[in-house]
């Protein structure tokens, strides 16, 4: 670990190359490249997207980050709310069929 924190090139996958692209652009240790958005990365550093989301699956890992971006976040909250108002439509018709008698005709 250095004075800024832990370097970079302790990130497997990150090598001289990514770590010099990687500091050109203002990420300089493992802890604030763990806190960065894989699809922002890739956009601005213009690395690879599945190298930029194991490099920082990678230094999440190594630092014990338990992290989620904001999108991460916004698109589990969307879901929980589709599953609720699905919930909610399924049991209204449901409810709607109960009461209802239902007759067997037969010849």
């Amino acid at each position: 670990m250095n004075s800024e924190g832990t370097l970079l090139e302790s990130v497997l996958g990150v090598g001289p190359v990514i770590a010099k692209t990687l500091r050109e652009h203002h990420i300089v240790n493992v802890e604030y490249l763990a806190r960065q958005s894989y699809t922002d990365l890739t956009w601005s550093t213009k690395l690879g997207e599945a190298t930029c989301h194991k490099i920082v699956t990678n230094a999440r890992e190594l630092v014990g980050y338990e992290f989620q971006s904001g999108i991460d976040v916004e698109r589990k909250h969307i879901e929980r709310k589709i599953r609720n108002m699905l919930e909610e439509v399924f049991s209204r018709e449901s409810s709607r069929s109960e009461g209802v008698e239902v007759i067997d005709v037969c010849c």
